[in-house]
């Protein structure tokens, strides 16, 4: 995304103290920072190894969910923060998010019979305020199919119908980045941090090839390399966990529903979603300790990911 590359040409010494935050990284999380600091009246920096959105934050599933999952873990707090929050994006950037359905599908003898996925969506709807694009409704199995012929047939006895929200991550990183540049941060990509200014204890800056730029604070939002920039302080060498997530971009399978689904074999829940001509699959979600910047999608997640609706995948 060469758009992104929004940086400009610093000056030669910056003034001790040049900025209030600086902040490492440019993903979605680094820039809301950059941008909400800025927008505060703070001087802001943030400098990105690459491009905008070029790690995680253009590597997601797509989608701007309500929480939908956690209902299971009981966190109702965190799904009725989810739906409003995706109500806002859906407010406020249509042109990035855009409602998407879906479809639940039951199977007989599945872990979650008829009744259970009725009660789970009706309680989905009550905790968004009956905000969602739609309320859910329960569909019959020939119904479902003809929704989404690709929809494996056998045992299937119904589905559940309902909304969540998809978006462009990359554009939407970029664009908040371009906001935070127009509240007066500094924006500069390809700018890899490569060691910190430390004083007393105290991390004041950060060096940038030859430069050393301070601040008052600096923030590490570098994702994955979190570990890599804290160490640089001296601070400890682990306080992440790592994980890998793949997901398969096939052929077009699905007419407009994106589809919910458990891998028969342990049951981890994973999406099938149309997405620009094209179906994505995944996501898996392996623990992962090599260099984030070598993160390959291995022959074990390929299998994991690439069984095709109404094969051995069973809601």
């Amino acid at each position: 995304m060469k758009s992104s590359h929004i940086g400009v040409s610093p000056p030669a010494d910056p003034p001790r103290d040049a900025f209030d935050l600086i902040v490492v990284g440019g993903g979605i999380i680094g820039v809301w920072v950059a941008r909400d600091a800025a927008a505060r009246g703070m001087r802001v920096a943030l400098f990105e190894q690459g491009d905008i959105a070029g790690g995680t934050s253009s590597r997601t599933s797509k989608l701007v969910h309500g929480g939908l999952r956690y209902l299971e873990q009981g966190a109702f707090g965190l799904v009725a923060e989810s739906a409003r929050e995706r109500a806002v994006w859906l407010r406020i950037a249509p042109h990035l998010v855009r409602p998407l359905p879906f479809l639940f599908p039951i199977y007989r003898g599945s872990r979650r019979p008829p009744w259970m996925v009725r009660i789970g969506m009706t309680l989905y709807d009550v905790l968004a305020l009956y905000r969602n694009v739609e309320p859910h409704r329960m569909v019959s199995a020939a119904e479902a199919t003809r929704l989404e012929p690709a929809l494996g047939s056998a045992d299937l006895v119904g589905a559940a119908r309902f909304f969540d929200a998809q978006m462009d991550d990359a554009r939407l990183c970029l664009e908040v980045a371009l906001s935070a540049r127009e509240a007066g941060a500094r924006i500069e990509t390809y700018a890899p941090v490569d060691g910190l200014v430390v004083r007393r204890g105290l991390v004041e800056g950060v060096r940038v090839g030859a430069r050393a730029i301070e601040a008052r604070v600096v923030v590490n939002a570098a994702g994955p390399w979190l570990d890599r920039v804290s160490a640089m302080a001296g601070g400890p060498s682990y306080r992440i966990r790592r994980t890998r997530g793949a997901h398969l971009v096939l052929p077009p399978l699905l007419r407009e529903h994106a589809l919910v689904l458990s891998a028969g074999r342990d049951g981890r829940t994973f999406f099938v979603m149309p997405w620009r001509g094209f179906t994505l699959v995944g996501t898996t979600d392996l623990d992962y300790d090599g260099d984030p910047a070598a993160v390959t999608c291995t022959d074990e997640e390929r299998r994991t990911c690439s069984t095709k609706p109404g094969g051995r995948c069973r809601a």
